[in-house]
């Protein structure tokens, strides 16, 4: 208890020394505004001339100029000290980021391995999709905004919770937070939803969002929504002149309906695709115009393949369309 008391009585008394320190500056402050406004309103009383036209400096204005000279020789020296005090303590603000950033990866990894106890990786996902419309706005800066809306049942047991990836191409910059690209996610049945993210980096994000209450087999799928905002997101297309989505469907049986619609900033001028992967003969998107005045195209299919079925869309800058 003692070496407690101790401890915290040594940090009280160097909070309270630099608390001083930087008062006594502050302080320091004002004499030096005042001696150089004296000298500034009286500069012209203070130096005068004799008969012979020769100039004679008061005794006042020598003491102030004496006293302006070594106040500001102490602020600069109070001002060099802090400047080294801050140079010294940066090694351990790095040192104390490393060690936030390393316990924040250790979190998301346990997270992770938590969340994946629930249900194996290689069988099937207890749940399926009875709709899922995910929706993409791209601006002239290359800005990606999504917005997904599953709706998502339990299959064989009770769901609590739902694993979805997101991520961009190398060309676009990285983010390493979800706070960043501004994530959200609610249930629109008005049920309590919360999220966890797995291991991730700059441009990866596993995300598991669990259901509050689980989900029991016996009720209606709920309706889930997630949006989020990149920066950069479709850099490539920008700078290459095309650049691939995809989307693995992970869904026990098909989802009865699924669509994906890309809505592009007119000045971007007209986007040529190309749709790959899980093929459906005779579909093929459609022109689609969004609420925002934006032109684009809408891929959309009823009881569309799922059990991890790939879709792929390139998009390529062009004057015409296919």
């Amino acid at each position: 208890m003692n070496m407690q008391m101790r401890a915290l009585g040594g940090k009280a008394l160097k909070v309270w020394r630099e608390y001083t320190e930087y008062l006594g500056l502050a302080l320091l402050l004002v004499p030096v505004i005042e001696l150089y406004r004296l000298t500034k309103e009286n500069l012209a009383n203070w130096i005068t001339c004799d008969a012979k036209g020769n100039p004679i400096v008061s005794d006042s204005l020598i003491s102030i100029l004496t006293g302006l000279i070594l106040s500001s020789t102490f602020l600069a020296f109070l001002a060099l000290r802090g400047y080294r005090k801050a140079r010294k303590a940066r090694p351990d603000l790095q040192r104390i980021v490393q060690v936030q950033e390393k316990t924040l990866n250790g979190t998301k990894a346990a997270a992770q391995k938590i969340a994946e106890q629930t249900y194996k990786f290689e069988e099937k996902p207890p749940y399926a999709f009875a709709k899922a419309t995910y929706q993409y706005w791209i601006n002239r800066n290359g800005d990606g905004e999504v917005e997904a809306e599953c709706h998502i049942g339990a299959v064989d047991r009770p769901l609590h919770f739902w694993k979805i990836y997101i991520g961009v191409e190398p060309e676009a910059p990285p983010f390493y937070y979800l706070d960043e690209i501004g994530f959200k996610v609610e249930d629109l049945g008005g049920n309590e939803v919360r999220y966890l993210e797995g291991e991730s980096d700059g441009r990866k994000k596993v995300i598991s969002i669990f259901f509050l209450p689980q989900i029991d087999p016996r009720e209606e799928p709920r309706i889930i929504k997630y949006k989020y905002k990149w920066p950069g997101m479709l850099r490539k297309l920008l700078k290459k002149g095309a650049e691939t989505f995809s989307a693995t469907i992970d869904s026990r049986g098909t989802v009865g309906e699924l669509s994906f619609s890309y809505l592009f900033e007119p000045e971007i001028g007209k986007i040529l695709y190309e749709q790959k992967g899980a093929p459906i003969r005779g579909v093929r998107p459609t022109d689609f115009q969004g609420e925002r005045g934006w032109g684009g195209w809408r891929y959309s299919l009823l009881n569309a393949p799922a059990d991890k079925s790939a879709y792929e869309f390139t998009m390529k800058l062009g004057k015409g369309g296919t």
